[in-house]
């Protein structure tokens, strides 16, 4: 493209001026640009999500009173643990062993028969705020099955609880004799 011509000592502006209307349009791009009108709305969104994260405190959870049976020659277990939250509500959503495949279950009486069912990981199991998860016999316990080796009384070993906001914690289960009641 040429440029115009002109008389010697006239000047020729280079620089072109033009309103933005939101979104400058590039050659395969959108750009959304912020003017007067969006510096408001962005402050108070920012200011509104701050709020929110801050509104529920984090949940800081322990684990206590870990205990399951002695197997002898079994290879299924059920594991029980109470779950202290001194923080903001969260759910306990899986569980992790090395000693065989773990799951969350929950035993109810339908009919006077006692079931047991998996809980959905989506689901999970509410820990209340500054409250306690008691996974315990006849409720809500870890199902342990294909156990690599029998536990025998005496014993221990861990469990990783995972929680919807929480960070993993660590319990560790002590093995009772079969004939056991459940700890006090």
């Amino acid at each position: 493209m040429a440029l115009p011509s002109t008389d010697a000592g006239t000047a020729i502006s280079t620089r072109a001026s033009r309103r933005c209307t939101g979104t400058e349009v590039l050659p395969g791009r959108a750009l959304p640009i912020i003017g007067r009108g969006m510096i408001r709305p962005a402050m108070m969104a920012l200011l509104a999500a701050a709020l929110a994260a801050c509104s529920a405190p984090d949940p800081k959870i322990s684990a206590r009173d870990g205990w399951a049976r002695e197997t002898g020659a079994s290879k299924v277990t059920a594991a029980y643990v109470t779950i202290e939250n001194r923080g903001g509500a969260d759910r306990l959503t899986g569980v992790r062993s090395g000693i065989g495949r773990a799951e969350l279950h929950e035993s109810t009486m339908e009919d006077g028969v006692m079931r047991m069912r998996p809980i959905d990981p989506e689901e999970g199991l509410v820990v209340p705020s500054n409250g306690k998860l008691v996974l315990g016999t006849g409720g809500a316990h870890v199902m342990i099955t294909g156990l690599k080796r029998p536990l025998v009384a005496g014993d221990r070993f861990s469990l990783t609880l995972e929680f919807a906001r929480a960070r993993p914690e660590r319990a560790m289960i002590a093995i009772q004799p079969a004939v056991a009641a459940p700890p006090q």
